[in-house]
């Protein structure tokens, strides 16, 4: 790496709690990743040295369960000897965990996620404390491979304010459609102190 490169990467795939009905629940901190999810997370590690030809040097995750053993596995792969945990790294704060997923997904397709009063922290709130930690861990680790293994609204919050700094959030439906990641995918950060560019490369 010329240049030091970031991954702001969203956890893989985990196991979704059930009800009586079958019915699929929102999981919690707790929540572990499926066998897909393994395999997610081993395929992101080999996307990654393919795409930067060495190793990233520095894990920093989120304390969730999914994070974290995403986290292990891309150290594995990739030989990464510094893994650390930040709290703020975390998913955002809501009173979510055990609703039916149809009824999460409804207000999501709405666009009142963020209007819900099971979600208890804004955007404003993600960005400042993502952007926090990033800035953090860069300053910490300057010049090193970092990978940030976090969740998707804190990621899009994050990535959202670095690229734009002084500009008020978009709708949160129209932030998901800038900012689109699925699971155990990263954003590829390119020299974090010059200034974004103007394309996201999703590896």
């Amino acid at each position: 790496m010329n240049e030091q490169v970031i991954y702001l990467i969203r956890y893989a795939a985990p196991l979704h709690p059930v009800d009586q009905q079958g019915r699929r629940l929102i999981y919690g901190p707790t929540a572990g990743l499926t066998e897909e999810g393994v395999a997610q997370s081993k395929r992101l590690a080999h996307s990654i040295l393919a795409r930067e030809g060495t190793s990233l040097e520095v894990l920093v995750a989120s304390p969730y369960t999914r994070a974290q053993q995403t986290a292990t596995i891309l150290a594995g792969e990739m030989n990464v000897r510094i893994v650390m945990t930040d709290d703020r790294l975390r998913d955002t704060h809501s009173t979510w965990e055990g609703m039916l997923v149809d009824d999460f997904m409804a207000t999501f397709y709405e666009g009142k996620t963020f209007e819900d009063p099971h979600t208890l922290e804004t955007l404003d709130d993600l960005g400042e404390r993502m952007k926090a930690a990033y800035d953090e861990t860069v300053a910490c680790f300057g010049g090193k491979g970092i990978g940030v293994v976090s969740h998707g609204d804190p990621i899009r919050a994050l990535y959202f304010r670095l690229r734009n700094p002084q500009v008020k959030y978009p709708p949160y439906l129209e932030l998901t459609k800038m900012i689109s990641l699925a699971s155990a995918e990263g954003i590829r950060i390119q020299n974090p102190n010059g200034g974004l560019g103007p394309d996201i490369e999703i590896v």
